[in-house]
């Protein structure tokens, strides 16, 4: 029996690590011995797992010839201990977004937020009977607010306390966050690039901040992000092999991931670059109407999916949807302020306080706020010292990366373009622009400091871990110039990546 189980363990264990995590971080939040415990004793036994995994790590490089695989094992093993102990020692109402409040299950108060959502899920057992948009955060579509819902009702079937199982929504933010990880290694795979460039493209996924703090919210930004990656990699599945399948695999995950959030959507314009082209080139081998089927098929699938519940809204509510804004006058209202200051290229750069401050009159300009945000979401601790030295080299280092990385991404796709993968080229150069114009789009539309919050455009982290990759591979590296930029970068990235894990493991802000 343990002969047939070794290939599965062997083929899965990057899945089976992540859910013994994903159990082990509902059991640490759902258990009241552990709960019970002191802060100090908490962050006692994460030293002593961090420091047990830092010794096996060295330990397995020292003296195992390991594959590229094992390698990527260990890293993912880093961003999943991470992942689960942060969201253990991050409450659910600490560094979250529009996360509102709830006040138990025995009362039939509807509270707002998306903890109330959930609540109101819990308490009533349907979704709102009433227009989404008269209470906060419910216009939001409601697959990952169900299956919030779902797990706490599991939870308590196993007598969790309301309190501890509500905490637990966490841990399904984590196994979604700990999931983009071998899909994202999937998607690098598809780039049939050198394997020792993945290492670093694998680190960047699973280390940056961005992914890191989303892990532990209790909204639906992380379980959208998973299903734009799953869609992400589903699309090159189908440009691989272009069965009605594949095309359908795009479909539910895109469906889904706009019934889980909108922002999915954004996918939907790099696989229109394809399809078209595809569809194009079947209209020259009089193929038409297999392609014209196949893509009905697809849009009903999605649409039915994913504007399930616009349609249930616009039905029963007569109300479009959008997203209910603040007014003029928060703090964070940035629309009458010059067109330069919000998108220039080159604002006044201000390093002092490398943090998000939320008020527009103290910062306004997008690009600082993205970058920002990316690093240390909304949080503004109290630092002073080497900590805030290194918060501020950090800002600095990932602006002048992300900066250089806008032209390399871009030039990669043209150079992929030009070798004759048009479609990969396509598919990601027209993926990477749009991004960039609908993050710019959506802060025109809504003008405040929160719309350019890096969680709306953590798509990116994906087009910029493809970009190096493109670029480190060696058999396109022909000239000492180009060498020495590829070292640059790749060093500039570890340097980032070293000093912003050093900075969230020891600041203090858990």
């Amino acid at each position: 029996m343990f002969k047939k189980l070794t290939p599965f363990f062997s083929k899965y264990r990057i899945i089976v690590m992540i859910f013994i995590a994903f159990i082990a971080t509902t059991l640490m939040q759902a258990v009241p011995a552990f709960i019970n415990l002191s802060h100090e004793a908490k962050s006692g036994v994460y030293v002593v797992v961090l420091f047990t995994y830092g010794t096996l790590c060295y330990f397995l490089l020292r003296y195992k010839k390991l594959t590229v695989e094992d390698k990527v094992f260990l890293i993912i093993l880093g961003g999943v201990i991470i992942r689960s102990f942060y969201a253990v020692f991050t409450g659910v109402t600490d560094r979250q977004h529009d996360e509102g409040y709830f006040s138990g299950l025995s009362d039939d108060l509807i509270n707002p937020g998306h903890l109330g959502y959930i609540e109101y899920l819990c308490k009533f057992g349907h979704l709102p009977d009433f227009s989404p948009y008269k209470l906060f955060s419910y216009y939001h579509p409601p697959v990952h607010h169900i299956i919030s819902c779902l797990y706490i009702d599991l939870q308590m079937l196993f007598g969790v306390y309301e309190r501890y199982a509500f905490e637990n929504i966490q841990a399904l933010t984590v196994l979604y966050s700990c999931l983009c990880l071998p899909v994202s290694y999937g998607i690098f795979k598809k780039m049939k690039c050198t394997d020792t460039c993945i290492l670093l493209a694998m680190a960047l996924v699973t280390f940056h901040p961005g992914m890191i703090f989303m892990s532990a919210s209790v909204n639906n930004d992380m379980l959208c992000t998973l299903l734009t990656f799953t869609c992400f990699y589903f699309g090159l599945n189908w440009m691989e092999n272009k069965t009605l399948t594949n095309l359908l695999k795009i479909a539910l995950s895109l469906g889904f991931g706009m019934i889980t959030k909108l922002n999915c959507a954004v996918m939907a314009f790099p696989l229109a670059a394809v399809f078209l082209l595809h569809f194009i080139s079947e209209c020259k081998e009089k193929r038409v109407w297999k392609s014209v089927r196949e893509f009905a098929i697809f849009g009903v699938v999605t649409a039915g999916i994913g504007l399930s519940y616009v349609i249930r809204n616009l039905v029963f509510y007569d109300t479009n949807p959008g997203v209910p804004v603040l007014t003029e006058e928060s703090v964070q209202y940035i629309g009458d302020l010059g067109i330069w200051d919000i998108y220039g290229l080159t604002p006044p750069l201000e390093f002092d306080y490398p943090f998000h401050t939320i008020n527009g009159e103290q910062i306004c300009n997008i690009w600082q706020i993205l970058f920002r945000t990316s690093l240390f979401d909304e949080v503004r601790p109290d630092l002073s010292g080497t900590l805030l030295m290194g918060c501020r080299i950090s800002l600095i280092l990932a602006m002048l990366l992300g900066a250089i990385f806008f032209f390399v991404i871009i030039t990669m796709q043209i150079r992929e373009i030009k070798k004759g993968n048009k479609e990969l080229g396509i598919y990601l150069l027209v993926g990477y622009v749009l991004v960039v114009i609908t993050f710019i789009l959506f802060v025109v539309k809504y003008p405040y400091t929160c719309s350019a919050n890096y969680r709306y455009v953590v798509i990116s982290i994906l087009y910029t871990a493809i970009g190096l990759l493109q670029v480190s591979d060696k058999p396109h590296i022909k000239t000492k110039a180009h060498s020495v930029f590829v070292s640059v970068i790749q060093y500039g990235f570890i340097a980032l990546l070293t000093l912003l894990t050093i900075i969230l493991l020891v600041w203090n802000q858990w």
